[in-house]
């Protein structure tokens, strides 16, 4: 996090952080394909082992170095990319409220289930139910940060 902290404006350009992504994929990869157990990157599994933690560190500072690319020049983006960056923005300071607020949704579409809702109206339901709410949340922080 310190790190990070120091050297996020320019992180992309960082020698050390993009020797650790590509160590990251190619130790994690390799040592996923030697176990055989490279499939489980794509499905549910209960266990995360040493090859996975050391894939996803991979994968962290891959994203995270694309991030600050994308950061990096923000100022001078105009049009559909800024747009997208500043909604991607938005949603990430919501990221907790959508987080409580699916669960709730969800519980809300077995309580109508139970009551015998129709299983399409009942999805229309939550989904408008998730999605108004969603969407003027949205709106009030791009607005707040970015009008």
């Amino acid at each position: 996090g310190l790190y990070l902290r120091g050297t996020a404006v320019m992180l992309h350009r960082d020698p050390v952080f993009l020797s650790l992504a590509v160590a990251g994929l190619v130790v994690g990869a390799g040592m996923g394909a030697i176990l055989g157990d490279l499939a489980e990157i794509t499905q549910t599994s209960r266990q995360i082992t040493l090859w996975k933690w050391a894939f996803y560190l991979g994968l962290f500072a891959t994203i995270t170095m694309v991030a600050s690319l994308l950061v990096a020049h923000f100022g001078h983006r105009r049009g559909l990319i800024r747009l997208t960056l500043e909604l991607v923005a938005s949603i990430g300071v919501l990221a907790l409220f959508f987080f409580v607020f699916h669960a709730v949704v969800l519980d809300l579409k077995s309580v109508l289930d139970a009551f015998g809702v129709p299983d399409i109206a009942g999805l229309v339901v939550t989904l408008i139910i998730f999605l108004v709410p969603s969407w003027i949340a949205t709106r009030r922080v791009w607005l707040l940060y970015y009008s």
